[in-house]
C-alpha cells in the first residue's frame, strides 16, 4: 500500500511537470501500479519526443533528472529505447522525490 501511495503522488508530479491534462495520466486500483504507470507514460514521452522535444527537455529539467543521464540516453541509446529509458528515468526520479519528502516530513 505504501508504494501505491508513492505512485499516486508521483503521478500528480508527472502530470504537473509534463503539463498534462487532468486525468491524462491516472491509475485507478491496478494490481501492478508501477507497470501500469510505465505503460501509460511511455506513449506520452514518445509523443513529446516526436512532436515537442523542447517541452520534454523542460519537463526533465523541472523533474530534476540528471542532465548527464538524459544526454547519454539521447546520444548513445538505440532510438527505439530512448522513450522507454526516459519514461523510466522520470518515474524513478519522481518516486525518489516522494520518498524523500515522506522521509523528512
Amino acid at each position: 500500500m505504501k508504494k501505491d501511495r508513492w505512485v499516486e503522488e508521483s503521478i500528480q508530479l508527472i502530470n504537473q511537470h509534463l503539463q498534462l491534462e487532468e486525468g491524462e495520466l491516472s491509475i485507478v486500483h491496478h494490481e501492478d501500479v508501477d507497470t501500469e504507470l510505465f505503460r501509460q507514460l511511455l506513449p506520452l514521452v514518445q509523443r513529446l519526443l516526436d512532436q515537442d522535444m523542447s517541452r520534454l527537455l523542460n519537463a526533465l529539467y523541472r523533474i530534476d533528472v540528471a542532465e548527464s543521464k538524459v544526454n547519454a540516453i539521447l546520444h548513445l541509446a538505440d532510438p527505439d529505447k530512448i522513450a522507454p529509458m526516459l519514461a523510466r528515468l522520470i518515474m524513478d526520479r519522481e518516486y525518489q522525490k516522494v520518498e524523500t519528502r515522506k522521509k523528512y516530513s
